[in-house]
């Protein structure tokens, strides 16, 4: 049986292929003695998503105007191991689109496991817009679990759930605290001379965001029961608010509205999706229970939250001030399995990644925006996590 990533790789080749002119292709037609033969994803007046597939090892770049895949490009360093690409992140001015390796398992090469010691470092990895080429990666700290960007493109932040901490039979808390790594200036990321500061922010930290006015980073402390925020400058840790009122919540989600005033922190024992200020000790402000385990939602512009939803497989619409659920819709595993995030554009478009099973492809669909029904759908690879987008 063929692998989701050879399947990748012989498509790209067959895309190379194509792209240059097939077996009639002469030498001139294709440039020096070493041509960039890779397919190239111009934007063209279109709205494109970026989305990493962690079991497939590739980035699928779809057209969300059309609602098709353009390609889906390998990427990642282990020729043999699962790289496991996660959450990316978009720096349009640069070109540049980041991404996390988690490489979540053991290694299986006899020379691999010969030289490991423990978890395997993750990589923040830079990658050129134009065609998805490797520009450069910085090591972060084992099993990172989310990346975010500041709003002024200067700093990444990377979570790290490190499971030997998190079930480390210390008695101290600050001894199973995972570091949160801080990265200056994003784009040394690209050439290797970004600086690395970390801090132990808290037991197995699940996601970041950059959010408030003084560019604060705020971490779901999933092992912890607490929202984490800190100074980026200093990496110091200014408060650990409770999750929620539940005595067990266990935080995993967290995203911001587009003015990074408002936090949304998903519960997932709780089945609650709670909104918090972004402020150096953040307040809760509602608490809304759910049909289901919540995961990232999305702000909208009239401050509901549209919040996807696992077991079972749907979708909530929430409106916080009046601590309700509006409307929630249940999916078939056809229409959209295990859905992880809620991406609402600027122009009203939502689009939901589904995760499918993790053993066969996932999927991108697009909702309408108060039923929630599924309006399109799109094949991803294997295990599709986050989206980035690129509007016009």
């Amino acid at each position: 049986m063929t692998s989701p990533r050879s399947l990748a790789f012989l498509a790209l080749a067959a895309a190379l292929v194509t792209a240059c002119g097939g077996d009639d292709a002469a030498p001139s037609d294709i440039g020096g003695s070493y041509p960039n033969r890779r397919p190239t994803f111009a934007a063209e007046g279109r709205t494109l998503g970026y989305v990493a597939n962690g079991q497939s090892d590739t980035i699928s770049v779809v057209d969300l105007d059309a609602l098709s895949e353009l390609g889906a490009v390998p990427v990642g360093n282990d020729p043999v191991d699962i790289d496991g690409p996660r959450h990316a992140s978009l720096d349009v001015e640069a070109g540049v689109l980041y991404v996390l390796f988690s490489y979540p398992g053991a290694p299986t090469s006899p020379h691999a496991q010969a030289n490991a010691s423990g978890p395997r470092a993750g990589v923040v990895e830079a990658l050129a817009l134009d065609d998805l080429r490797p520009l450069g990666g910085v090591r972060v700290p084992p099993s990172p679990s989310d990346l975010a960007l500041s709003s002024d493109l200067g700093t990444l932040a990377i979570a790290g759930d490190d499971p030997r901490l998190a079930l480390a039979a210390a008695t101290d808390v600050d001894a199973r605290r995972a570091p949160l790594a801080v990265l200056t200036p994003a784009r040394g990321v690209a050439n290797e001379t970004a600086t690395v500061l970390q801090s132990n922010v808290c037991v197995a930290p699940a996601s970041v965001v950059f959010a408030g006015n003084a560019g604060r980073a705020f971490v779901a402390c999933s092992g912890e029961d607490s929202l984490a925020a800190l100074d980026p400058a200093t990496s110091a840790v200014l408060s650990r608010v409770p999750a929620g009122t539940h005595p067990s919540n266990q935080p995993y989600a967290l995203t911001r509205d587009r003015a990074g005033e408002r936090l949304a922190l998903s519960n997932r024992i709780a089945r609650e999706v709670v909104v918090f200020s972004a402020e150096d000790s953040p307040r809760a402000l509602a608490a809304v229970e759910l049909p289901g385990t919540p995961y990232f939602t999305a702000f909208l512009g009239d401050g509901r939250l549209v919040v996807p939803l696992q077991n079972p497989s749907g979708a909530a619409l929430v409106d916080p001030a009046a601590n309700a659920v509006v409307t929630s819709v249940r999916y078939a595993d056809s229409e959209c399995q295990n859905p992880s995030e809620v991406r609402a554009l600027d122009d009203g478009r939502l689009f939901l990644v589904c995760e499918g099973d993790h053993f066969r492809p996932g999927a991108l669909v697009r909702l309408e925006p108060e039923s929630l029904a599924v309006l399109g759908s799109v094949e991803l690879g294997v295990y599709p996590d986050r989206m980035a987008v690129l509007t016009p």
